[in-house]
C-alpha cells in the first residue's frame, strides 16, 4: 500500500505483465484473468516484480513492504543498491502520474535507474492564484513537510498558463513556508484535475498533445475510478480509454472498528499493447 494520506491515487504505466504468489485480497472483478496473470496484490507482492521495478515503485513511501523487501540504497553508491537485481527485458516502469499526492520521504525518492535519479512522468497539483503573492493549492499536495520524489512537476493553473518544472522537478513544492500560500481540499477533485490538464499551457503555447502531459491527462480518470465501483469505472475506461480494459481490480482489507481500511488497487491493460498501468488509491 502507498503512504499516500488522500490522494487520490497514482498511475505506473508499465511495459508488460507479471505474476507472483497469492496473496490476501478481496476480489472485486471476477471472469478470465489475462495470460499469465494472477490476483492484482500477488502481483505486487511477487519479488519478480520488485525487480523489474525496482526503483520506481518506491515513489510510494510503503510500497517496499507490500514488495517483501525493506532494503535501503548503501550511501556512498546507488548502483551497488541494485547490483544484484535482474531487471528483464520487459515490466520496467516506463512512467508514474500523480495527482494532488501528498510527499513521501526525506531526503527525495530518486529512480537508481536513471543517471540523473529522476522519475519518467509527470507529479501534478491544482494551484489558484488568489493574490500577487497569494496562493491556494490541492491541500493533499502540501499534507506534510517531506519533499516530494525528483520527477517532472506541473502547477496546473484554470484559465492561465501553468508552470513546469522538468526534471528532477521542485520536490520542495508546494510548500507554506512563505506564509502566503494556503490548503484547499476543494482543489483536490477529478472536476479539478481534468480541464486543467485538457487545457493546459505552457508559455502561451497549448501542450495537451505533449508529453508528459498527454499521458497525464489520460491516466487521471483512473486515478479518480479506482474509488468507484467496477461498473462505472469499465464505463469511463470504455470512454475515456480506448483499447484498454479493466484486468483486475482489488481490495486490501485490513484494521477492524475504527482501524478499518480499504485500499483498492487496480490493474487496467491495453489489449494493443499490452502496456499495464497499476492503480493505486490513496491510503
Amino acid at each position: 500500500e502507498c503512504e499516500e494520506g488522500y490522494a487520490h491515487g497514482h498511475t505506473l504505466l508499465l511495459s508488460g505483465c507479471g505474476s507472483g504468489s497469492e496473496g490476501e485480497i478481496s476480489r472485486e472483478l471476477d471472469g478470465p484473468r489475462p495470460h499469465g496473470s494472477r490476483s492484482l496484490l500477488s502481483v505486487l507482492s511477487s519479488r519478480a516484480l520488485w525487480a523489474a521495478c525496482a526503483a520506481a515503485l518506491v515513489a510510494c513511501a510503503a510500497l517496499a513492504t507490500v514488495a517483501g523487501s525493506s532494503r535501503r540504497r548503501p550511501a556512498a553508491s546507488p548502483s551497488n543498491w541494485i547490483a544484484d537485481v535482474a531487471v528483464p527485458a520487459a515490466g520496467i516502469v516506463s512512467g508514474i502520474y500523480t495527482y494532488g499526492a501528498p510527499a513521501t520521504a526525506s531526503p527525495p525518492f530518486e529512480n537508481f535507474l536513471a543517471s540523473d535519479g529522476c522519475f519518467d512522468g509527470l507529479r501534478c497539483f491544482n494551484e489558484d492564484v488568489a493574490g500577487p503573492a497569494t496562493r491556494q493549492v490541492d491541500a493533499a499536495s502540501m499534507l506534510n513537510n517531506f519533499p516530494h520524489a525528483k520527477m517532472p512537476t506541473a502547477v496546473l493553473h484554470l484559465g492561465t498558463d501553468s508552470t513546469y518544472i522538468p526534471c528532477p522537478g521542485k520536490p520542495t513544492w508546494p510548500n507554506d513556508k512563505s506564509g502566503q500560500v494556503f490548503s484547499d481540499w476543494t482543489l483536490h477533485w477529478e472536476n479539478d484535475y481534468t480541464p486543467r490538464l485538457k487545457d493546459i499551457t505552457i508559455n502561451h503555447t497549448i501542450q495537451h498533445s505533449a508529453e508528459p502531459f498527454a499521458s497525464a491527462f489520460k491516466f487521471v480518470t483512473l486515478a479518480f475510478k479506482s474509488y468507484d465501483n467496477t461498473s462505472n469505472t469499465r464505463q469511463a475506461i470504455a470512454e475515456r480509454l480506448p483499447g484498454w480494459k479493466l484486468v483486475a481490480k482489488e481490495t486490501r482489507i485490513q484494521g477492524k472498528g475504527p482501524l478499518y481500511d480499504e485500499d483498492p488497487v487496480m490493474l487496467v491493460q491495453d489489449g494493443t499493447t499490452l502496456d499495464c498501468a497499476i492503480v493505486f488509491t490513496g491510503t
